[in-house]
């Protein structure tokens, strides 16, 4: 039987239990953890392997909106396409800042890069230099800011 809204907001984890799942159909279940944090998942089989999506925490993610991702997931094994290879992708494709810096390695080639008052001189070959930026454009700018110039 599906889940509602009511039943969402009040279900919590029995003490004796790490965990229990609550199921809305076809696929998509509630997580709920005994810490009693909620968290939406999709079970689905792609290439002969059972997988599972998370969508996101419950409140943020409300049981409509938990239901429509499930319903994209959906159209995306309809069509042969992994639902979680796609998100990734679009992930990808959607934050452009995460690779900048990979992009302006590229273009400075050799050349001066200042940074406040500190001046660093990249005179790396072009192969060098387009190996670290393809590797550091996969990186997230919370990884690059902890990186010090000296």
């Amino acid at each position: 039987m599906a889940l509602t809204a009511l039943e969402v907001k009040s279900i919590s984890c029995p003490e004796n239990k790490n965990k229990i799942k609550e199921f809305d159909g076809n696929g998509l279940f509630l997580l709920i953890k005994n810490n009693n944090s909620k968290l939406w998942r999709f079970r689905f089989k792609y290439a002969g392997k059972h997988q599972e999506m998370a969508f996101g925490k419950y409140p943020l993610i409300s049981l409509n909106q938990a239901r429509k991702m499930a319903d994209e997931a959906r159209l995306f094994l309809i069509q042969g396409i992994n639902p979680m290879s796609e998100r990734r992708e679009r992930k990808r494709a959607s934050n452009p800042e995460d690779r900048a810096f990979g992009i302006i390695a590229l273009k400075c080639g050799s050349s001066a890069v200042t940074h406040g008052a500190r001046t660093m001189q990249i005179g790396l070959d072009d192969g060098l230099l387009k190996m670290l930026a393809l590797s550091l454009a996969c990186r997230s700018r919370a990884l690059i800011r902890h990186i010090s110039l000296n």
